[in-house]
């Protein structure tokens, strides 16, 4: 009988690998490294972020990105469609972290610039009372649409829509138009 391992009391910086001999597989333990234990994340500021999205959003007005507004990441499932439509964005993301993991107070720091940059323009105007809610809604949905295309490639490279993704496809990401990234 093989005992089960994975329920053995194991301190944090450590954990349970396989390790083959003789053809048979051995659980051992391992030091785990700073590099494993920390995601890498984006590490600029907002403003690099704003800057190089404001071309593609200042056209789209204030509703520029659509994606589950879901207040977890965990509760997300993937909607090809917006992906598909999220393109550019996307790509902006990726170009600055490849992992498009972005941190939730650098979504809202991102998003208040750009609404701060654009709010004279037409499709801006926004009343001060629901920029609070503007900020968390938007902010939402850019870190589930992120989360949902970094699992994509994680769990299903092999999917079209993952292939079509622009950094993978090999052409330069559509120029985004306001009726490409309306919701449905």
């Amino acid at each position: 009988m093989v005992p089960n391992f994975s329920k053995w009391p194991c301190p944090k910086p450590f954990w349970l690998k396989q390790v083959s001999v003789l053809g048979l597989a051995f659980p051992v333990l391992a030091e785990m490294s700073d590099a494993a234990r920390v995601r890498k994340r984006f590490a600029g500021d907002s403003t690099i972020l704003a800057d190089l999205l404001q071309p593609i959003v200042e056209p789209l007005g204030r509703s520029w990105v659509s994606y589950s507004e879901a207040q977890t990441t965990a509760k997300v499932t993937v909607n090809k469609e917006l992906i598909g439509r999220a393109h550019s964005i996307l790509a902006i993301v990726h170009s600055q972290t490849p992992n498009m993991a972005v941190t939730r107070s650098t979504w809202t720091s991102t998003v208040k610039l750009l609404l701060d940059a654009n709010k004279h323009k037409p499709g801006w105007a926004l009343k001060e009372a629901d920029e609070p809610a503007y900020l968390n809604v938007m902010t939402c949905r850019l870190c589930n649409l992120c989360r949902a295309v970094a699992q994509g490639e994680q769990k299903s490279p092999s999917n079209p829509w993952v292939q079509a993704l622009p950094w993978r496809s090999g052409s330069s990401a559509p120029v985004a138009s306001p009726e490409s990234n309306q919701p449905a």
